[in-house]
């Protein structure tokens, strides 16, 4: 285990480097080898894409789903998964859209805590509440969400706190 656990470092060092393929034949090496923190890895590339891998929503969509489910003990890796899975389900992306499954997925990111709770997600269900995407438009919700994330330099929702402000919302 501890073995095939390199090829996730492995990739991390390729990715940095920008060897892209390299970095993806080392996170496939860990998932196929049931590694847990390279699903989150390899569903990134295949979500993002990059000059060598190209955008599969169809694939990436399963590996956030497996990373996203684990029984772990945390970790940002998985609160990145959840935050990711929540945005397949919200714009229907490798997936039916579903607004309830996006807010539910953004809401378990949150909740696993300060240290390793994905940011992205506040953000993200403070502009599901500013739509209305799931949940009934509410303005004085989404704030609380936006704030949240603002205060922990996020530059998008700090972004949107000022539009509110302009807008005197």
């Amino acid at each position: 285990q501890d073995f095939f656990l390199a090829y996730n470092g492995l990739g991390l060092l390729y990715q940095e480097t920008k060897n892209w393929q390299k970095a993806f034949d080392s996170f496939q090496m860990a998932v196929d080898n049931d590694i847990p923190e390279s699903e989150c890895l390899l569903g990134e590339i295949y979500y993002y894409g990059n000059p060598e891998i190209k955008k599969d929503f169809k694939k990436a969509f399963p590996l956030f789903t497996k990373a996203a489910s684990r029984i772990l003990t945390g970790g940002s890796n998985q609160a990145k998964a959840q935050h990711l899975l929540g945005t397949m389900y919200m714009k229907g992306e490798g997936t039916e859209q579903n607004y309830e499954q996006g807010l539910t997925w953004y809401k378990r990111s949150v909740a696993m805590g300060e240290v390793t709770g994905y940011v992205g997600a506040e953000y993200s269900i403070g502009m599901a509440y500013k739509g209305g995407f799931g949940v009934p438009q509410n303005f004085d919700e989404a704030f609380v969400w936006l704030e949240k994330a603002a205060n922990k330099n996020y530059a998008l929702a700090q972004s949107q706190l000022s539009s509110f402000y302009q807008k005197g919302l």
